[in-house]
């Protein structure tokens, strides 16, 4: 499957909220029956590292996480969600690679 792999960048906030939306219900509680989903993706679009697995300028996937624990060097992935008709590609799996590769990025930065 032909998909692209890009960081969000803040400019892309209501494509995030689109996802959010999209996927609400495939959460059991709903995400936005624990969130205000508008809120939830200020703070990750603000706070966290986003990126987004796109088909066709349509986002397919999207993982989060929080790395700013610079002296434990801890992270943690508070969202991660493939659209329901492009689950079992491995999508999921290629944007936790794509996380963690920037993480490597981050915390060699932190030991120089």
């Amino acid at each position: 499957m032909q998909m692209l792999i890009s960081k969000l960048d803040v400019k892309e906030i209501k494509e995030l909220e689109r996802f959010l939306h999209k996927v609400d219900e495939d959460f059991q509680p709903t995400l936005s029956s624990r969130v205000d989903i508008k809120n939830y993706a200020q703070k990750l679009i603000c706070n966290a590292i986003v990126f987004k697995a796109y088909k066709a300028s349509n986002t397919i996937g999207l993982v989060a996480c929080y790395a700013n624990d610079s002296s434990k060097k801890n992270a943690y992935i508070p969202f991660i969600a493939v659209d329901r008709d492009f689950r079992g590609y491995g999508i999921g799996g290629i944007l936790l690679n794509k996380l963690l590769f920037e993480l490597k990025k981050i915390i060699l930065k932190t030991y120089h």
